[in-house]
């Protein structure tokens, strides 16, 4: 959100891209609507201070002690140009991984949102969500500046049945 409204003050183009995806710059109520909620989301989380502190410790710890291990190539393989995500337990067997702090999808989303406006990218997936830092090189991007589609077939790796 807060990219967006530096964008409107800016002036800068009605849509742009964020993290590779299309955002509309501007007020409109859609914007207002979705602040509100964001915000009396984490206002009725009780403990979501301390609780996304400690999620920003495991971040820094994370990255920090990929940067360590970046010098040893043992466990890496070459499909290995990236720095590992860390991975958030969502949901399991049992329900919430956490019942007490992710304990439905508005939270997780909101937490996700906070992280990316911290500068981190998120994704989900059907049980966790992923937190990466970004490093997306400018030729894995389109012209528009969104990520491309298929870029398995634009790097030429070969599907799993067709290596030798």
């Amino acid at each position: 959100a807060a990219i967006l409204q530096a964008a409107e003050q800016l002036r800068l183009p009605d849509e742009i891209v964020v993290n590779g995806v299309l955002r509309r710059v501007g007020r409109g109520s859609g914007v207002e609507v979705t602040k509100n909620v964001l915000a009396d989301t984490i206002r009725n989380w009780h403990g979501f201070k301390d609780f996304y502190s400690g999620v920003l410790e495991k971040l820094r710890n994370h990255f920090e002690s990929l940067v360590r291990s970046a010098g040893n190539p043992a466990g890496e393989t070459e499909e290995a140009y990236d720095f590992a995500p860390l991975v958030l337990p969502l949901y399991g067997e049992e329900g919430w991984a956490d019942a007490i702090h992710i304990c439905s999808g508005a939270r997780a989303r909101a937490l996700a949102l906070r992280l990316e406006a911290e500068g981190y990218c998120c994704d989900f997936t059907e049980t966790d969500l992923v937190i990466g830092v970004p490093t997306q090189l400018k030729s894995e991007m389109g012209a528009d500046g969104v990520q491309m589609d298929g870029d398995e077939e634009f790097y030429g790796d070969e599907e799993e049945g067709d290596q030798e």
